[in-house]
């Protein structure tokens, strides 16, 4: 989240790939918040 001032961020796993997320997924959604301070939201992509 570099490009601009005022953009924010945020992670998830589309309900539709719900069934297949591995622990690596979450573990990649943990590591990109823990990288990025203007990610603001976790959750599902509707």
């Amino acid at each position: 989240m570099r490009c601009a001032d005022d953009a924010y961020g945020t992670a998830g796993i589309h309900p539709h790939n719900a069934d297949r997320a591995r622990q690596e997924d979450f573990q990649e959604i943990e590591r990109i918040l823990s990288q990025n301070d203007r990610m603001v939201a976790v959750g599902e992509w509707p």
